[in-house]
């Protein structure tokens, strides 16, 4: 799943729901199966807590995975110990809950501190506070919103602090409730759209973002804060830096006199494109956008490859936008690339303003037929 695809999508309502029958052990076995390349390099044992084997339930099965999925990486990011217990079992007679935590019987005490943090603040808490990217953290209370699900703190009978995730057995009942048209009180025919706010907009898509200005307050060229837009996470692409249809053939572009600038946090993947990028005149790397703004500053870039998700406090999609707001870098290309890719990413990424989309891993063959377009006009 890529997590700035899903939530732009969810943001602009652009999902449907699609309840189905879902059987625990089924969202347990994709879990299990995945959880490798959830947890990373962490060294955390996957198990089990308590589980209702027997416990079925309608909901959205693909939005569910994801969700599951994100509050692993959550609970591993958060986690203390050697495991963590994933469990699943029968509320009320109409819920059930879910949980990962760091203990079979009840969650520690700072977890659940942090989980409250997190999920009970209006806002939720800083993000760099516990390692864990702000879109995923906003994309998981999403998810849970849209699945109608809540975060609740209960008491056990042993008088054990715990908590749950807590989602109707069967969500269909709620999705018509919701499709039901409220009738317009009389006089109401016809009244206006709701004005613009352009603080409200930008609050909707990014609760707790930092203007730049704040990061680099000692750095000589700040982005005047008139010239700031509301976020939106679909935004105009500038004539100079859209691909146009290649009727190039042949050879390649010569990139021997090109530099670029590669922000990606993975070192594996920095040696990769080093070694297949040799012919370049100079490859910069930054772990994040932080790391990459002194760079901006002092060096002049022919191009920018970017990984959406990055350390830091910023994913690709924020750097974007305020790089091309930045003094020489309004027409740059820049160049996304992620690892996850569904049907349809490369047509959603140019449409936010990247000049083009590449997955992972990066093969030389990709990112020269990238460049030949690009700078096919320049050369």
């Amino acid at each position: 799943m890529n997590s700035v695809i899903e939530y732009s999508n969810i943001k602009d309502k652009n999902y449907e729901l699609k309840p189905e029958e879902i059987s625990i052990t089924e969202v347990i076995d994709q879990l299990h199966n995945d959880f490798k390349e959830i947890s990373g390099s962490k060294q955390v044992e996957f198990a089990y807590g308590k589980i209702s084997s027997s416990l079925k339930f309608k909901s959205d099965k693909l939005k569910f995975q994801n969700l599951v999925s994100l509050l692993t990486r959550v609970a591993i990011q958060l986690n203390r110990e050697k495991k963590i217990y994933f469990s699943a079992y029968q509320g009320d007679e109409g819920s059930f809950v879910i949980s990962v935590k760091d203990n079979y019987s009840a969650v520690s005490k700072n977890m659940l501190q942090s989980l409250k943090a997190i999920f009970e603040q209006e806002t939720g808490a800083i993000s760099k506070d516990y390692g864990i990217s702000r879109l995923t953290i906003r994309l998981i209370k999403t998810l849970i919103s849209i699945l109608k699900g809540k975060f609740q703190v209960f008491i056990q009978p042993n008088e054990r602090i715990d908590f749950g995730f807590v989602f109707p057995i069967d969500i269909t009942a709620l999705i018509e409730k919701e499709k039901e048209e409220e009738p317009i009180p009389e006089g109401q025919e016809f009244s206006l759209p709701e004005e613009p706010n352009e603080k409200r907009d930008v609050e909707m898509f990014n609760e707790d973002f930092v203007p730049i200005e704040a990061k680099i307050i000692e750095e000589p060229n700040p982005i005047p804060a008139e010239e700031k837009e509301p976020e939106n996470i679909v935004e105009e692409i500038p004539e100079s830096v859209k691909i146009e249809p290649s009727s190039r053939t042949g050879e390649k572009i010569d990139i021997s006199s090109l530099t670029c600038l590669y922000i990606e946090d993975q070192v594996d993947s920095q040696i990769l494109f080093k070694v297949q990028m040799r012919e370049l005149k100079d490859i910069k790397f930054a772990a994040s956008f932080e790391e990459a703004l002194p760079l901006l500053d002092n060096f002049h870039f022919d191009f920018i490859v970017m990984d959406i998700n990055l350390q830091g406090e910023y994913n690709g999609l924020d750097a974007l936008r305020i790089i091309h707001k930045m003094p020489n870098y309004q027409a740059i290309p820049i160049i996304a690339v992620t690892a996850y890719v569904l049907p349809g990413d490369k047509e959603k990424f140019i449409a936010t303003g990247f000049t083009d989309f590449i997955s992972k891993p990066i093969f030389r063959e990709k990112m020269m037929d990238s460049l030949d377009k690009i700078f096919q006009l320049h050369i």
